[in-house]
Formats: C-alpha cells, sequence, structure tokens
C-alpha cells in the first residue's frame, strides 16, 4: 500500500470513529454499519449477543442487510442461535479473550436441530469474525459476530482494534428493540 492510500484508510477510520459519537438510535448504528464501518469491516450481518453465556440466557442485536434476518426473528426462535453463540464465546474464551475469523464457514452445520427460518438465512454467510468484551462489572460479556458471503474474512488488525470499542459503546447507547414491532426494525 502507498504511503498516500494508507493515509487515506486512516483518515477515514477516524472519519467512521467519529460518526460513531452522534449515534443515538437503532436506525442511527444501521446506517452507520452498512456506510463507513462496512467499507472498513465488509460483512452482511452483524449479531451482538450478550448475556450470561454459562447458562445460555442471552439477548440479542441483529444489524443485517439481508431480508428476513432481523432481530425479531431471533428473539422470536433463539434455540439454535444461542447454541452457536454460546460456542462462539468459548472460543473466545479459549483465544485469550482475542478476537478471531473462521473463513470457509459451514452455516448448514449450525444446524443440529432443525432449522429455523433465521439460520436458513444464514446457509449463505461463509466467513465470520468474532470480536468479545468482557464486562466485569456487570458480568454481562458481549460478542459481536460479523457474518459475511465472502470465503474469506478480511480485516486490519489495527483497523478492528480502533473500531471495535466505539461499535461497542455506540450499540450500548441505543435502545433494545426487543418489544417493537416488525415494521420498526431495521
Amino acid at each position: 500500500m502507498k504511503k498516500n492510500e494508507a493515509n487515506q484508510n486512516w483518515v477515514q477510520v477516524f472519519h467512521v470513529i467519529q460518526e460513531s459519537f452522534a449515534i443515538n438510535k437503532h436506525i442511527d448504528f444501521f446506517k452507520w454499519l452498512q456506510g463507513g464501518v462496512n467499507q472498513l469491516l465488509p460483512h452482511d450481518v452483524l449479531v451482538a449477543a450478550w448475556g450470561d453465556f454459562s447458562v445460555g440466557d442471552l439477548n440479542f442485536d441483529v444489524s443485517s442487510n439481508l431480508e428476513d434476518i432481523r432481530t425479531q426473528k431471533l428473539i422470536d426462535a433463539p434455540g439454535v442461535f444461542t447454541y452457536l453463540m454460546t460456542n462462539l464465546h468459548q472460543r473466545w474464551l479459549d483465544n485469550g479473550e482475542r478476537w478471531f475469523r473462521i473463513n470457509f464457514f459451514d452455516a448448514d452445520g449450525i444446524n443440529i436441530q432443525p432449522p429455523t427460518p433465521f439460520t436458513r438465512k444464514l446457509v449463505g454467510m461463509n466467513s465470520l469474525l468474532v470480536y468479545g468484551v468482557r464486562d466485569t462489572r456487570g458480568k454481562n460479556d458481549c460478542i459481536y459476530v460479523f457474518f459475511d458471503r465472502a470465503r474469506e474474512f478480511q480485516v486490519q488488525d489495527s483497523v478492528l482494534g480502533l473500531l471495535m470499542p466505539h461499535l461497542d459503546a455506540a450499540l450500548r447507547r441505543v435502545e433494545y428493540i426487543e418489544n417493537t414491532t416488525a415494521q420498526e426494525i431495521v
């Protein structure tokens, strides 16, 4: 990468970080993800899962540019997905609480139980990236799982390290959309 391109990349990273401070609503978060964040961290679906992973008591938030992959769909039928998120959380712990990616991911393999409409939509995903945040005070760890149709998940370590704390802070500022109707969910 040439020096001028590298400088432009860092300007873009800092611009995206600066935009995160204006996020107050879920729709703002969604637009931010699909805009600048997606240019730096290409993905089709982001699932945030938080709660007590040891017992599978989890909450979810989904931001997706794919039809029918929405938070409400997951809340209505979380079984198989809770299993997957618990498994990914354990892998994050086993990896020293460092982010990791799985390339050439077999989303069809998550259907240990009969597939749900939500998990059927993930069959086209071929790679994922897992980034976790330890919440020592609240005892609710959070993992962010980025799914993508690309065979390999591409992201620079330094970009991820700068961007993710701001993504985590932005999502914590927006209202959890558990009690909204399907038309309100983005």
